[in-house]
């Protein structure tokens, strides 16, 4: 087949899906040509979870004719002149491709007027670069209307998710758009209805109260060199499973970086248990030459020229709040922060050399240093290999293991012998000794219970003598809202009260004991703060559920309890693997102590 040049507006077409993803990628990138526009409003409405309508009035400086005209062409912008701008990126969009994106895979208009002009302009695009101009009246700022998005590429729009799920991504970009800058208003208006309101508030944390329906939050302010850490978080108690409640800006975008939300967990020590994440909001601010944000075409992801010196100063700054008594209550076991070896600054600046923290960094070429991300079993590592040092001891007994794993973990003719160490069952099967998990077996034993009621519509639901009256973020409670039909399947009957509190009349049976706060944050975080579908997002719930409703492992377990937990093992025979990814159970053949007797 012959080569040839593709059309250019194929080339755009093709092109879009760097930049535009799902409504909410158009959202953003819109929202984000406002704030550069110097917007003190900004006003958005959609349809059909953004898929029929995506609408962003602003009222900044606007455009005059000529810029109208040439937005609207590919890598036009008027934030970059030249090369070396991209060292001091300070506006939101750069690239000059988001415009003629939208229009390549939508039917696009923008009313436009700039203060100096009479008249406004209006350009019309529907799913071309070819456009139509005219004058209109029009207040000055701009409004970009995207109607039917990727009506002409069909293979896009059917990866596309319900509506109830691209309206939440909508949400999201708007609540981040918000957190981002206090000092402006936004609207979220959702087929005809409002549904959030951020009116313009003097401080960030105002602004965060605001967002996150929260009030009682810590702050955490430090600098080290020339980067700014300004963080509010809640207390451990609203802490979630996974990041989703934990929001990272730096210089001003939203990112998200595993790397830093590892490092804010662990400077909370031991008040967070692992795989939790703290909710709030933390701001980064470092000079521009810094820090990379063209890495990722949407840019949620940014490259630090030091990596390691950032990761050091956030835990420093949030783990010196906790430890000091400033913030929440210190626990007795959270290691003090020490900073880590220094490492330079791999990044060109005017005088050869920078300084974060004091330290003077020598350059050593272009290339922006990798670093893992922390991790939490990290253990008397050099401070080298880690990023963020903090060592405890490991207590936790850890059950006897054979040479080699076991082919196959069953439950068939295991015989209950007694409890031994903090909650491992030592039970004798017909080849051997078999030393048991007590909470991940119980763990097990239940999820097979819920998938098995779920799967047949009998979870059931336990009423509530007294309705528990619980705080939930208001975009969590327009979650809720959506969600009626899954909430019910689990059991959960979950009524709005006011803007930032519901009441829970009813719990999943099977935990009927469970703290109703506990089930809620459960539910936060797997059904109404997730993008999953209702069914995936159910079944994670019940998973962690059954983690946390288990026996625990240093919990008593009588003769009949150890049996009735085999039983009902045996009986489902359940073989799912540990979901805390260590093995269930150990096997000691009778062979094998035979051999090791002979050892001796």
């Amino acid at each position: 087949m012959a080569i040839s040049i593709l059309d250019p507006e194929l080339v755009s077409q093709i092109a879009a899906g760097e930049v535009v993803e799902r409504p909410a990628s158009v959202q953003k990138e819109l929202i984000e040509n406002a704030l550069d526009a110097g917007a003190s409003r900004i006003d958005v409405s959609i349809e059909g979870g953004g898929i029929g309508l995506v609408e962003v009035a602003d009222n900044g400086r606007g455009m005059s004719p000529d810029d109208a005209r040439l937005c609207i062409q590919r890598h036009a912008t008027s934030k970059l002149k030249a090369f070396s701008d991209l060292e001091e990126i300070a506006s939101y969009g750069f690239r000059g491709e988001a415009l003629p994106s939208i229009a390549s895979v939508s039917k696009l208009s923008i009313r436009t007027r700039d203060a100096s002009a009479d008249e406004g302009t209006l350009i019309v695009a529907p799913g071309t670069l070819k456009a139509q101009t005219s004058t209109i009246g029009s207040p000055v700022g701009t409004v970009v209307t995207v109607r039917d998005l990727f009506f002409n590429v069909p293979a896009r729009r059917k990866f596309l998710r319900s509506t109830n799920t691209e309206s939440g991504h909508v949400g999201e970009v708007l609540m981040d758009a918000a957190l981002s800058r206090f000092d402006v208003s936004f609207s979220l208006k959702r087929d005809g209805r409002v549904t959030k309101d951020y009116p313009r508030v003097t401080s960030a944390r105002q602004r965060v109260e605001q967002v996150l329906g929260e009030s009682d939050l810590s702050e955490c302010r430090g600098e080290r060199g020339p980067l700014s850490v300004d963080a509010y978080l809640c207390s451990p108690e609203r802490a979630r499973r996974g990041s989703s409640g934990l929001k990272v800006f730096v210089n001003g975008r939203p990112v998200r970086e595993r790397s830093l939300f590892s490092t804010i967990a662990h400077a909370f020590g031991d008040r967070l248990e692992r795989g939790r994440y703290p909710r709030g909001v933390v701001f980064l601010t470092l000079p521009g030459s810094l820090v990379d944000v063209n890495v990722h075409p949407q840019k949620t992801e940014v490259r630090f020229a030091s990596a390691r010196a950032v990761l050091d100063a956030v835990h420093s700054v949030i783990a010196r709040t906790m430890t000091s008594g400033a913030g929440f209550a210190p626990a007795r076991d959270v290691v003090p922060y020490q900073a880590t070896e220094r490492s330079t600054l791999p990044q060109v600046v005017k005088d050869g050399a920078s300084e974060l923290g004091g330290q003077r960094y020598k350059l050593r070429g272009a290339g922006a240093l990798q670093v893992s991300e922390p991790s939490r079993k990290s253990q008397e590592l050099p401070r080298s290999a880690t990023s963020v040092a903090t060592t405890r001891p490991e207590t936790k007994a850890t059950p006897p293991q054979t040479d080699e794993p076991p082919q196959s973990e069953s439950w068939r003719g295991l015989r209950f012998i007694g409890q031994t160490g903090p909650g491992y069952l030592l039970c004798e099967s017909r080849e051997g000794v078999v030393v048991v998990d007590q909470h991940a077996a119980d763990e097990l034993r239940l999820q097979g219970l819920l998938d098995q009621a779920l799967n047949q519509g009998k979870l059931g639901a336990q009423a509530l003598l007294f309705p528990e009256t619980v705080r939930l973020a208001p975009d969590l409670i327009e979650a809720a809202s959506q969600k009626v039909e899954a909430l019910s399947r689990l059991g959960l009957d979950l009524r709005a009260r006011s803007k930032e509190t519901v009441s829970m009349h009813s719990v999943p049976r099977l935990f009927a004991r469970m703290e109703p706060q506990v089930i809620l944050q459960t539910v936060e975080t797997h059904l109404l703060a997730s993008s999953k579908s209702d069914e995936e997002a159910l079944r994670l719930t019940l998973a962690e559920l059954a983690c946390v409703g288990a026996r625990k492992l240093d919990a008593p377990i009588t003769r009949n309890e150890a049996d009735s937990l085999l039983r009902d093992l045996r009986n489902s025979d359940l073989r799912l693997p540990c979901r805390h990814g260590g093995p269930l159970l150990f096997k000691l053949s009778f062979s094998d102590l035979a051999r090791r007797k002979g050892e001796r």
